[in-house]
């Protein structure tokens, strides 16, 4: 943070959330509001990152049997309500055993890491 104002960089709201973040993450929720007191922060949402995420897998290979569901790619934790979730696949096939059971699905869970 003291880099961007000594270059004189007019927005430091990501290097700001980036401290916030750290200082939650290593210390506790007294040093966070201190921090936002020291930069004239009143409302810590205004620190949440609401930009688009984008998520890629460039290939998924599973040769285990079952019904089990395989992970390909887990997100950290979004912050503020989700508005919008796109899944595009350009290609897809399953295992060609004769059963046909391949499917993709998308899990979404809370903070909590109950399934909604």
């Amino acid at each position: 943070l003291d880099i961007g104002l000594e270059k004189g960089d007019v927005d430091l709201m990501e290097l700001q959330r980036r401290v916030y973040r750290r200082i939650l993450c290593d210390h506790s929720e007294k040093a966070a509001k201190e921090f936002l007191d020291e930069q004239g922060i009143d409302d810590p949402c205004v620190l949440r990152d609401l930009r688009p995420s984008f998520l890629l897998v460039s290939s998924v290979n599973c040769s285990t049997g079952g019904d089990e569901w395989q992970e390909a790619l887990q997100s950290n934790p979004l912050e503020g309500d989700v508005a919008k979730v796109m899944v595009s696949l350009a290609m897809f096939k399953d295992q060609d055993w004769g059963n046909t059971k391949g499917k993709v699905g998308l899990a979404l869970y809370d903070t909590n890491e109950v399934l909604l």
